[in-house]
């Protein structure tokens, strides 16, 4: 499974297994094992799964590489903007930022601190 579409999967099912999954959206639960794992998923799968899960079908899609970004033309939020963002796009995003108020930087290492040492 590509890393974006491991990552739709994830957090449109809230980490539910492909079983749970599968039972869920009244899928095959090999076929759908088979799409994901051999990145051979299908267009009518993510549409199930998103809508059985209450998420937006256009996202899945995109991060499923079954249809170019330029082709979605409804409105997104930011949090959709940025989970269709490439690494590199957020990082030249974020340096752009940086340069422009170089404080930004400092509250981006004051963060990672703070969730670091909530985490342990």
């Amino acid at each position: 499974m590509t890393e974006d579409r491991f990552r739709w999967f994830t957090e449109a099912t809230a980490g539910d297994s492909l079983s749970a999954v599968a039972e869920r959206c009244g899928l095959d639960r090999e076929m759908l094992r088979l799409e994901f794992v051999e990145d051979r998923v299908t267009a009518e799968t993510v549409i199930a799964i998103a809508k059985e899960y209450k998420n937006r079908t256009t996202i899945g899609l995109v991060l499923c590489g079954l249809i170019p970004k330029s082709d979605v033309t409804t409105p997104l939020s930011r949090e959709e903007l940025i989970s269709l963002a490439t690494l590199d796009e957020i990082l030249g995003e974020f340096t752009r930022r940086v340069k422009k108020n170089p404080e930004l930087a400092k509250e981006l290492v004051l963060e990672i601190a703070r969730l670091r040492a909530e985490k342990n």
